[in-house]
């Protein structure tokens, strides 16, 4: 086999490796319809999508909360609406800061944790130009 032929091979095969950028959507209920909308946006752009599990769903909390830990897991970064009234989207914050994961505010009403979801979101960013 010729070196063009091998070449051509070990690209398509790199190809194959690329994955989306994943993407997991954070927030309050009450932006259910606007994280939705921001979901379709992020993939007609390409990336994966997860929306979190919604409290008003048939699952129980703790069944909420866990896929809502795996996904973050999951994501390479993290988006989130916020109005300072979720409690879900306060314990997914802090699941994200333990992940490290990068944060991109979509939404942010500013009531509550602001200034350190912010302040967060400047580390993670700086943090990124760094690696």
């Amino acid at each position: 086999m010729n070196k063009a032929k091998i070449r051509s091979k070990a690209k398509i095969k790199n190809k194959a490796k690329i994955r989306k950028k994943r993407i997991f959507i954070i927030g309050s209920t009450c932006y259910k319809d606007k994280m939705l909308k921001h979901q379709q946006d992020l993939i007609k752009k390409g990336y994966d999508v997860r929306l979190p599990s919604f409290d008003y769903s048939y699952k129980k909390e703790l069944s909420i909360i866990t896929e809502n830990k795996n996904s973050i897991f999951w994501a390479d970064e993290i988006h989130m609406f916020y109005d300072g009234r979720s409690y879900g989207t306060i314990f997914d914050f802090g699941m994200l800061f333990y992940a490290m994961k990068p944060l991109k505010i979509i939404y942010l009403n500013e009531k509550t944790i602001v200034n350190a979801m912010k302040q967060y979101e400047e580390v993670m960013r700086l943090f990124e130009k760094e690696v």
